[in-house]
């Protein structure tokens, strides 16, 4: 394959890409929009002590990726501005900006689902959390959620950009299309990192309320009035997260339809249809990134709560300690002060 240099047109890249500036702008504006508020969930997670569980720090994982979603937002709207001059680095930007896009968002989606599953076992099997959730298992949870999507993804890369060179002077040969038979691809990655994960996620959040519900009715039945503050707790949590996942599907969902039509009629560089579907598929996976700490904030009282502290710049504790009897305590460390410095847990604290 000959190298081109990035003033000389491409001639393998098809047609013309006729971007609506107006979208262009939505784009833009969601993709910075979500990256400033899912920053604000990690920085909450990581800054308050409140929220130091194992729920939250998958939910950190998944802010991360939505703000790598929203960067490839911002990014895309570069992309598509870029494409029309038919370059060797306009190609290298289109190509690394989608595999960044795809890979973010099957991180995105697997994180939520982790989280999920995480809830799940704390609600449904809360004796086995322990046991299951150890340090090392969590480790190797989080890495299976961030190199699984960008090892499924980075197949289809490869083959795109072989097949593109083998075709870069044959491009109207038949058989010889880098495109379209790229499209299984898409359609795995629909599989693998949307179908699959929704309805995992669909079937355990079925049985987490079936489960709350259940507990509801043993309390009434024991003549117990209105649940306790784990159970409200637990609901508030649940009703947030099942809002994410509500969510998740309304947008994800018609953003894979639009990705694979558009993708399958890509060729046809005539119909203007084709960047307004990309766009309005872009926008969509932007809106769902950026909406999730919306939902937290207005869901979730605890984060909110934190939320405020961390913003505001004050602990939550500040003003209620007492102060400390020095000579009391002299010389003697609290068995408090002792269960602190033994050993590390070997698994993770549930956040409900």
């Amino acid at each position: 394959m000959d190298l081109q240099t990035t003033s000389e047109p491409v001639t393998w890249m098809p047609g013309s890409f006729k971007a609506s500036s107006l979208l262009i702008g939505i784009d833009i504006s969601i993709g910075i929009v979500g990256v400033i508020g899912n920053l604000v969930v990690s920085l909450t997670i990581l800054k308050s002590k409140g929220l130091h569980s194992l729920t939250h720090y998958f939910l950190l994982s998944l802010a991360i990726a939505d703000s790598l979603v929203c960067i490839t937002g911002i990014l895309h709207a570069y992309v598509i501005t870029e494409y029309n001059n038919r370059t060797q680095g306009a190609e290298v930007l289109y190509i690394v900006s989608g595999y960044m896009r795809r890979s973010s968002t099957g991180q995105s989606a697997l994180s939520l689902l982790l989280v999920t599953f995480e809830r799940f076992i704390g609600i449904v099997r809360p004796l086995h959390h322990c046991s299951f959730f150890t340090r090392r298992k969590v480790t190797l949870l989080i890495l299976f959620v961030w190199i699984v999507p960008a090892f499924i993804e980075i197949w289809g890369t490869i083959w795109y950009i072989v097949r593109r060179g083998n075709c870069a002077e044959h491009l109207s040969s038949l058989g010889c299309d880098p495109y379209l038979p790229g499209f299984i691809f898409i359609v795995v990655n629909a599989l693998l990192l949307f179908a699959v994960p929704a309805a995992a996620m669909i079937w355990m959040y079925v049985q987490i309320l079936r489960n709350l519900k259940e507990s509801a009715r043993r309390r009434q039945n024991l003549g117990i009035q209105g649940p306790n503050e784990l159970q409200r707790a637990r609901q508030k949590l649940i009703h947030a997260l099942l809002l994410v996942i509500l969510a998740f599907l309304a947008l994800i969902m018609p953003e894979k339809v639009m990705y694979i039509v558009s993708t399958a009629m890509y060729q046809d560089s005539e119909n203007l249809s084709i960047p307004v579907l990309f766009q309005f598929a872009m926008i969509l996976l932007l809106v769902n990134s950026t909406v999730n700490p919306i939902l937290y904030a207005l869901k979730y009282d605890k984060f909110r709560e934190e939320v405020i502290s961390v913003l505001c710049c004050r602990l939550k504790t500040s003003g209620n300690q007492p102060v400390p009897d020095v000579k009391r305590h002299m010389g003697h460390t609290p068995v408090s002060q002792q269960a602190k410095h033994q050993a590390t847990p070997m698994c993770y604290e549930s956040c409900v």
